[in-house]
């Protein structure tokens, strides 16, 4: 039987939006869009279409440019006639629309999604049956402990930071890098091939012949397995999530989500090491403060909404409640394109639960944008730095409609400013 999209919307209007879309009003449009939530974004009208998919059909460019210039638009999502806004456009406007070939291949193949520097994969430990995060396939029975709890996570991040600026003021960048390689790569044989060791010491000598911190996003970013090692390093061997409350002034209680173990400089460096000489056995955290405070890396700070898509279980997503605090421990991959952070969800998987994270960085020093440094230029990659915290604002569970079948839960968190800091810490 055939339905006529125009009785359903007579019978349910289209949204002010939609119209706009549909009719080129570039200037409502304009209007209307920060004013809509993610949702309205992507909302199916009474249509069973998009407004992306209305202006995309109807031709009108300047929408469709403004549209992914905003961010937020799921591109992939199908009307009616099983159409995505891509297919049922102009090739100039399909341009638009589609992702890069070479992201759309890497995911025509499941088993490609495992060496990706997005997707973490999730399990359970056979001992204490706490739900862990990590970002490696290392088999669960050689994962050391995982769970710390300790107070001032917040103030601990802030010392971390300060320490590891100390490190680009007060030592010779050359010592820096000699020792990153000597100290750190150079124990990397058993883990990399020869041929990828290679090609992440010549990232690492030319960063100290140019001194330009460039060279560590090339080497972080090139298809090998160092990005893995180096953030498993960084998060100690591995990410746990905990819970502590925390009573302030006010009686508030805030609930903290600490990814990583109890690590602060002042306390494991300083009392070994002077401040102007590099530290033995920290490698890993030496070519995090490069890439954090290297001016060389300035020109690719970012501020702005970035999105990340994760499979998790149950437990974890109930750990995500309002005014949580989220510490990150190792760098943390996520992009620009919401598309691409779908193509990181699985909606098949009975255990694991597909979440979108949607990150707002506030802060210049916290996150880099480095899609024309990555091996992988389209995913649009923002990397946010280790140390880095976040306080959850909204969980939405099953709320973003993608088909019948398939809905996923959504968590917006804001990065914690300085002057937040500062208050939790007084």
């Amino acid at each position: 039987i055939y339905c006529n999209p125009m009785d359903s919307e007579q019978s349910n209007p289209l949204s002010e939006f939609y119209l706009a879309c549909r009719s080129g009003d570039l200037n409502k449009v304009e209007y209307l869009l920060s004013r809509l939530s993610l949702y309205d974004l992507n909302q199916f009208e009474s249509n069973e279409s998009t407004a992306l998919h209305a202006a995309a059909f109807f031709g009108h460019i300047d929408i469709v440019r403004l549209l992914m210039a905003h961010g937020g638009f799921l591109t992939t999502l199908r009307n009616r006639y099983n159409l995505t806004p891509a297919e049922e456009s102009s090739d100039t406007i399909r341009q638009l629309l589609l992702l890069p070939d070479i992201i759309q291949l890497r995911f025509q193949c499941t088993d490609s999604m495992t060496t990706t520097l997005f997707t973490p994969i999730s399990a359970i430990s056979d001992t204490d049956k706490q739900s862990l995060i990590t970002t490696t396939n290392e088999p669960i029975a050689q994962r050391p402990d995982w769970i710390d709890a300790y107070d001032n996570a917040q103030r601990i991040a802030l010392e971390n930071h300060e320490y590891m600026r100390k490190w680009l003021t007060k030592i010779p960048f050359t010592h820096i890098i000699n020792m990153i390689k000597t100290d750190y790569l150079n124990q990397m044989n058993t883990i990399l091939t020869e041929d990828n060791l290679t090609v992440i010491q010549e990232y690492i000598t030319l960063a100290n012949d140019e001194d330009d911190a460039r060279y560590l996003v090339y080497a972080y970013t090139t298809p090998t397995s160092f990005f893995k090692q180096i953030n498993i390093d960084l998060a100690q061997r591995g990410m746990s999530i905990i819970i502590e409350k925390l009573t302030i002034a006010s009686s508030t209680k805030i609930y903290f989500i600490i990814i990583g173990s109890d690590f602060r400089f002042e306390n494991n460096i300083s009392k070994k090491y002077r401040d102007d000489e590099p530290p033995i056995g920290f490698g890993q955290y030496l070519f995090a403060a490069v890439i954090i405070n290297h001016s060389s890396i300035d020109h690719w700070r970012y501020t702005g909404v970035t999105y990340r898509g994760m499979n998790i279980s149950n437990d974890e997503l109930n750990q995500y409640i309002c005014d949580a605090r989220i510490l990150t421990r190792s760098f943390l991959s996520t992009s620009k394109r919401i598309d691409t952070a779908f193509l990181y969800l699985q909606y098949n998987n009975p255990i694991l639960r597909p979440v979108l994270y949607v990150y707002r960085v506030t802060q210049r020093h916290t996150s880099l944008t480095i899609s024309d440094l990555s091996a992988v230029q389209g995913e649009d990659e923002v990397l946010i730095i280790p140390f880095v915290a976040f306080r959850v604002v909204k969980v939405d569970i099953d709320c973003f409609y993608v088909s019948d079948r398939c809905r996923v839960s959504v968590i917006f968190l804001d990065e914690v400013t300085i002057n937040e800091k500062s208050k939790l810490n007084s």
